[in-house]
C-alpha cells in the first residue's frame, strides 16, 4: 500500500505497533501474531510451494480458512544462494498479503472469494499484454458471422450474438472473474463453515457460541480465506487464459452474454501445433463459441441452474480432522527423548512426513451427478450442432473434431490446478454419453423437438437418460397432453433420488459411529 493511499484515521493503515504489553488495538498487529510473528515457523497463509498435484485426489487443501495460502516464500534459487532478493521478495509478498487482508476487512462485499486479489494475482502472473492486429480482429469477426450463419441451418435456437470481440488472456480473466466468483463462492463458504464444524472438541450445539466468542477473529480469518483463495484462483486462471481459444470454452456462461469472443493468439498456436490451416481452426472455434452463445442468450434459467447445482454440491462438503488428531498423538514426545539427542532427532525427522492437513470429503454424490450431467448436456449439445454445421464445409473438420475430443478428455495442468483448488470437476466425464444422446434424439425426433428440451429445466434429460436415451426419446415423441402425469412421474423420480441419497448419508454416519 503506497503512502498516498494511507488513511491516518484508518486502523488498518496504522504503523503503530501498540504498547509493550501486547495491548495494541490494531487488527494487523493481531494478524501478525496470528500469522506467526517473529517465530521460526512458516506463517499461516504462506506455503513453501509444492507440486500442483498435491490435491489432485480431491482431498487436502482447496483454500479454506484453516488451510494454507497461495504464496511461496521467495525465489528458491535466491534462497539457495543466500541472496537478498529472495528475502525482499518474501517481504514484498507479505506486505501485499497484509494490504490485501486490510482491503478485505474494509470491503466485506468481496465475499468468500476476493476477486480483487484474484485479478491482481492474474495480472502479475500474465505480465505484458500482447497486441492484437487489425487483421486478426477482422478474421475473428468474419469467422463468427460465417459460423453463426451455418448454425441457423442446424438448430432452432436463434443467434445469441450482438457483438464480436478479439480478446487477450487478460481480458478473458477480467471478464470471467465475476462468473468464477459466483460459481465458486458457495464452495468456499461451505468449506469455511465445514472447517469450524469439524474442529476437534467442539460439539455441534456449541458451534454458534464458539463463533460468537471469537468475534472479530472470525472476520479476520474469513478475510484471510477469501484473499488466500482469490490469489490461488487468479494464478490458476492466468495459466488457463493462455490456453482457452474462446470465451465459453470452459462451458460456463460469462456475464458478457451476447458477446462472442475469440482469442486469436491461442487459436494461432493451436493451428500451428495441429499443423492445420489457421482459417479452419478459427472458424471451428467460432462455431463452438456461437453455439454456446445461443444457449447463454436464449436459455435464461441455465446460469442460475448451474450456480444452484454448485450450491447443492457444496452443502455436502465435510472437513475431517481425524487424521490431524492422529498425527498430533503420534507427535507427542516421550520425556525421555529430551535427554537423548539421537531419539529426538529421529522423532523430529518422523514429524516431517506426517500430513497435518484435514481431509476434505464431498458427500452429496447426487448433487455432484446433477452438476456433472448438466455440464455434459451443454457440452454434448454444442458438439452435436457444431459437427452438423461444419463437417461438410471445413476441409479439416474430422481432424478438428477428433482434436477437440482429445482436448476435452485430457485436462491441462491449469485445469487440474483449478480443480485442486476448488474441488470441482469442470470437464464432465459423461460428455460422450451426452453426445450420443443428442445425436439419437436428433435422428429420431429432429432438431426442433431436440431444442425444445432447453425451454425448461424439467424438460432436460436426466442422468438416467444418458444411460438409456430411448426412454428420453419416447418422452419427446409422446404427444400426450396429460402434463399432470408427466410432472407427477418426474416428482416421484426426484423424491426417490433424494431418499436414496439420504439413506446413503445415514448409512455413512452409522458406519462412522460404529467405528
Amino acid at each position: 500500500m503506497t503512502d498516498e493511499n494511507k488513511n491516518p484515521d484508518d486502523p488498518f493503515d496504522s504503523d503503530q505497533s501498540g504498547d509493550d504489553n501486547g495491548g495494541s488495538q490494531d487488527p494487523l498487529d493481531f494478524l501478525r501474531n496470528l500469522l506467526g510473528g517473529g517465530g521460526a515457523g512458516m506463517p499461516f497463509g504462506f506455503s513453501a510451494g509444492g507440486s500442483e498435484d498435491d490435491n489432485s485426489s480431491g482431498q487436502g487443501s482447496p483454500g479454506g480458512i484453516f488451510i494454507g495460502g497461495p504464496f511461496s516464500m521467495g525465489n528458491s534459487d535466491d534462497e539457495a544462494s543466500g541472496g537478498a532478493s529472495g528475502f525482499f521478495s518474501m517481504m514484498q509478498e507479505m506486505g501485499n498479503f497484509f494490504s490485501g487482508i486490510s482491503s478485505s476487512l474494509q470491503n466485506p462485499s468481496e465475499g468468500a472469494v476476493n476477486l480483487t486479489a484474484a485479478r491482481n494475482a492474474a495480472i502479475q502472473h500474465l505480465g505484458a499484454d500482447p497486441t492484437i492486429r487489425d487483421g486478426q480482429r477482422r478474421a475473428a469477426e468474419d469467422s463468427v458471422r460465417l459460423a453463426d450463419m451455418w448454425l441457423n441451418e442446424v438448430t432452432d435456437l436463434p443467434s445469441g450474438i450482438t457483438t464480436v470481440e478479439s480478446w487477450i488472456p487478460r481480458t478473458w480473466v477480467e471478464t470471467s472473474l465475476p462468473m468464477w466468483g459466483e460459481f465458486l463462492a458457495p464452495v468456499m463458504e461451505r468449506m469455511n463453515k465445514a472447517g469450524l464444524e469439524g474442529l476437534p472438541g467442539v460439539p455441534e450445539e456449541e458451534l454458534e457460541q464458539v463463533k460468537q466468542s471469537l468475534g472479530g477473529v472470525m472476520n479476520i480469518l474469513g478475510a484471510i480465506s477469501a484473499y488466500s483463495f482469490g490469489g490461488q484462483l487468479g494464478g490458476a486462471l492466468a495459466e488457463l487464459s493462455q490456453e482457452v481459444t474462446c470465451s465459453s470454452e470452459m462451458g460456463l456462461p460469462l456475464k458478457s452474454a451476447g458477446t462472442a469472443a475469440l482469442l486469436p493468439d491461442a487459436i494461432a498456436k493451436l493451428s500451428e501445433d495441429l499443423e492445420l490451416s489457421q482459417r479452419d481452426v478459427m472458424i471451428f472455434v467460432a462455431a463452438r463459441e456461437a453455439a454456446y452463445q445461443r444457449l447463454w442468450k436464449h436459455v435464461p434459467w441455465l446460469a442460475p441452474r448451474l450456480v444452484g447445482a454448485v450450491q447443492d454440491y457444496a452443502n455436502g462438503i465435510v472437513v475431517d480432522y481425524s487424521n490431524v488428531e492422529s498425527a498430533a498423538s503420534e507427535m507427542s514426545l516421550d520425556p525421555e527423548m529430551m535427554s537423548d539427542p539421537n531419539k529426538l532427532a529421529e522423532a523430529m525427522q518422523n514429524m516431517q512426513t506426517i500430513e497435518l492437513s484435514p481431509e476434505i470429503h464431498y458427500t452429496h454424490t447426487a448433487a455432484a451427478e446433477r452438476l456433472e450431467t448438466i455440464l455434459a448436456l451443454i457440452e454434448g449439445w454444442v458438439d452435436v450442432v457444431v459437427t452438423e454445421a461444419v463437417e461438410d464445409r471445413i476441409p479439416s473438420a474430422s481432424a478438428l473434431l477428433e482434436m477437440w475430443r482429445r482436448r476435452r478428455a485430457t485436462a491441462s495442468a491449469a485445469e487440474e490446478s483449478l480443480k485442486s483448488k476448488a474441488g470441482l470437476e469442470l470437464r464432465p466425464r459423461r460428455v460422450r454419453d451426452a453426445i450420443t444422446l443428442w445425436k439419437r434424439v436428433t435422428d429420431a425426433c429432429g432438431a426442433t423437438k431436440r431444442d425444445t428440451s432447453w425451454e425448461h429445466p424439467d424438460l432436460l434429460p436426466q442422468a438416467d437418460d444418458l444411460d438409456n436415451p430411448a426412454a428420453f426419446i419416447d418422452r419427446l415423441l409422446d404427444d400426450s397432453d396429460d402434463e399432470f402425469d408427466m410432472d407427477w412421474e418426474k416428482l416421484e423420480q426426484e423424491i426417490f433420488r433424494d431418499a436414496a441419497e439420504d439413506d446413503s448419508d445415514n448409512s455413512d454416519e452409522s458406519d462412522d459411529s460404529n467405528e
